[in-house]
């Protein structure tokens, strides 16, 4: 499975509820610019760095549609959610977040994670295709698929 923005929260999700069903674990899964709703529990400074997103329009938004089922730093249990990559461009003012669940992945039982950080990309970067550096970054996911 793969998704990106809010279909990595999707896969994320889906991934908790196929195991806790007691489903067949994909055989990888990637999660591109992961945003989950702790995205703004970051410094004003990282928020205002992001350079896609509008930090008070989405808290605005978040808080609306009451997302809190799905603050994934609130998870405790991410075991056996099978191989997973996590990539983030380094300008997204998730980072930190998604280290933090690459990390209690990682620790968890039942897991193969990497997780890339590109200095040069923003949120949502498969986006701006036309990037070289989303152009890289997306042909290094299709190898990850491929292995």
């Amino acid at each position: 499975m793969g998704g990106d923005s809010a279909g990595a929260n999707i896969v994320l999700r889906l991934l908790l509820d196929i195991r806790e069903n007691s489903l067949k674990i994909p055989d990888a899964s990637a999660l591109v610019s992961l945003c989950p709703d702790t995205t703004f529990n970051v410094s004003k400074t990282a928020a205002q760095q992001d350079l896609v997103l509008d930090p008070k329009r989405m808290r605005c938004m978040q808080n609306d549609v009451g997302y809190q089922q799905f603050d994934f730093m609130q998870q405790t249990d991410f075991s056996h959610i099978g191989r997973l990559r996590l990539d983030s461009g380094g300008n997204e003012c998730v980072v930190d977040s998604v280290k933090t669940i690459a990390q209690k992945c990682e620790l968890a039982d039942g897991n193969a994670v990497d997780c890339i950080i590109h200095p040069c990309l923003v949120h949502d970067y498969p986006m701006w295709q036309a990037m070289p550096e989303a152009k890289a970054t997306l042909k290094e996911i299709d190898k990850f698929f491929q292995m």
